[in-house]
């Protein structure tokens, strides 16, 4: 390590050598070719114009001349001597040291070409600088935020001043709008005056036919309950009447019976009787008794007869009183069907009432289950994510007994180890004493390569702190520069926004406003085409 260290110093050592001799060489050979090319333009300077020497004039001149050469020169130089080529750089300097037997009358003609040269390079660089002025000028312009915010000012006065012009046109247009309207609303408020009298009048008409509708709904109803009072009224007296007559012919249905059972067992008995006397009175008289039977015998049979009419004409009777109350039966039964069919209708909306108000319990429900159940899994979870931290400390301490465990097992093993050893470090500490001494005798020629090795850096960091003040000088010209440019588009911002207000304010006038003006020459233009 140290003797890397040692070879990378000497290799510095040996370039900063180098790079000193050839900025001495250089400067030395520039010097003199300077004092020689000064002497070669007095005389030209002399030849031409007839004037007199002054040294100061001409080392100026020359200065100005070769400044950018001799800049150019350094920098290639440190850029060889960056690519480590300073054996080239040596050749090519003293390749120059023989060129310099060339004859003086040479030099003087390639000096001419070489100053008309950089004249024509002057005005090309002056005619570039005027060129970039311009353009940066232009740039600035276009991206500065100054005129920027004049040239939005401008357009929104422009635009004021449009919509004012606009606001006029539409307040005639407004005015004229509003006679149309008020002639329209007139005409309007006409018809609609009409249109309400004519609603008027048929709001009237139609309340006067709903009264009388109504009115007569009211009779037709009260009619129709009448009717079915009287209905029923008649209805009862009927069945009244009819249950009287029916009881009055089961009555004297039951008393035939009895007489007929009466003239059955009178006849019976006569019977028996005249066959009793017939047996007594046969002999006596036979053609009295033939005939009296006879006669027994039509009176039953014409009795039989008239009954028989009586009962067809109360089964007619009883006849006409079912078909009556057939038909009576069947106007109940459609009004029980339509009463079932109202009862089915009331009974399906209620059931499906019903049926929603079920479902939205269910979903109710649902949702309370899931509620439930999201509770109880996220107490699982919990739960679960419990134990397996509990498992996870108790794995950790298990961990940690196991590695207490084998420390102290390997403690007590180092001891016993330094136990044994204790015989062999006693034979040991002579050997050691010997090492300690070569330790130290090692450690003093360290310390003498660590001080030359400091001394060597403290050089390094001298050099890199003399290259930074170089840096800041250059820096510094940067910064100026930097605030020249600044300046100089300040300066044109504030032409180009004194050239735009010139140009508008006098279109504009009353439209301007003082929060255009950034200072107290565009305030001034500003103030005098607002007051005018």
């Amino acid at each position: 390590m140290h003797k890397q260290v040692e070879t990378e110093l000497e290799h510095n050592r040996i370039k900063k050598r180098n790079k000193e001799m050839l900025h001495t060489n250089f400067f030395n050979e520039s010097q003199k070719r300077g004092e020689q090319l000064r002497q070669a333009l007095f005389l030209i300077l002399q030849h031409i114009f007839k004037v007199q020497y002054n040294p100061k004039v001409t080392s100026f001149f020359m200065n100005s001349i070769f400044d950018q050469r001799r800049t150019q020169e350094l920098s290639a130089i440190e850029n060889v001597l960056q690519q480590q080529k300073t054996k080239e750089i040596m050749e090519k300097l003293k390749i120059q040291e023989k060129d310099d037997g060339f004859n003086f009358s040479k030099k003087i003609f390639c000096f001419v070409i070489f100053a008309e040269k950089k004249i024509a390079m002057e005005l090309q660089k002056q005619q570039r600088a005027k060129e970039l002025k311009q353009f940066m000028s232009e740039k600035i312009r276009s991206t500065s935020e100054e005129v920027k915010e004049l040239e939005r000012y401008l357009k929104t006065a422009y635009l004021q001043k449009e919509l004012s012009y606009q606001l006029a046109n539409l307040e005639l247009s407004k005015l004229q709008v509003e006679q149309q309207e008020k002639e329209y609303k007139r005409k309007m408020d006409q018809q609609l005056q009409k249109a309400e009298e004519n609603a008027l009048q048929q709001e009237k008409d139609r309340q006067q036919r709903v009264i009388e509708t109504k009115q007569l709904l009211e009779k037709q109803l009260r009619e129709k309950e009448l009717q079915k009072v009287q209905e029923c009224q008649q209805f009862s007296i009927e069945k009244q009447q009819i249950d009287d007559i029916v009881a009055k012919i089961a009555k004297e249905r039951e008393e035939k019976t009895q007489h007929e059972r009466r003239k059955k067992d009178e006849a019976k008995q006569f019977i028996d009787n005249y066959f009793i006397e017939k047996e007594k009175v046969n002999k006596k008289k036979p053609t009295h008794t033939f005939l009296f039977l006879n006669y027994m015998l039509q009176r039953l049979i014409q009795e039989k007869q008239r009954e028989q009419e009586e009962m067809s004409k109360l089964i007619m009777w009883n006849k006409m009183q079912e078909e009556r109350t057939i038909e009576i039966e069947k106007k109940k039964l459609v009004q029980l069907e339509r009463d079932q069919l109202i009862y089915e209708k009331v009974k399906k909306d209620l059931q499906k009432q019903k049926l929603e108000q079920e479902d939205m319990e269910n979903l109710l429900n649902e949702l309370a289950e899931e509620e439930k159940q999201l509770k109880y899994m996220q107490e699982q979870r919990q739960q679960h994510l419990n134990k397996v931290m509990l498992q996870e400390q108790m794995k950790q301490e298990n961990m940690e007994q196991i590695k207490q465990k084998a420390w102290q097992k390997q403690q007590e093993k180092m001891e016993e180890n330094a136990l044994k050893q204790v015989g062999k470090a006693i034979k040991l500490l002579d050997k050691f004493e010997q090492d300690m001494r070569l330790d130290q005798l090692s450690k003093e020629r360290a310390h003498a390569k660590r001080m030359q090795y400091r001394k060597e850096v403290e050089k390094v960091m001298e050099e890199k702190r003399k290259l930074r003040e170089l840096e800041t000088e250059i820096n510094k010209e940067e910064k100026e520069k930097i605030q020249t440019q600044e300046k100089l588009a300040k300066e044109l911002v504030e032409q180009e926004r004194l050239n735009l207000l010139k140009i508008h304010a006098p279109i504009l006038g009353k439209y301007l406003t003082q929060r255009m003006a950034k200072n107290e020459n565009e305030l001034k233009i500003i103030q005098q085409y607002v007051d005018s």
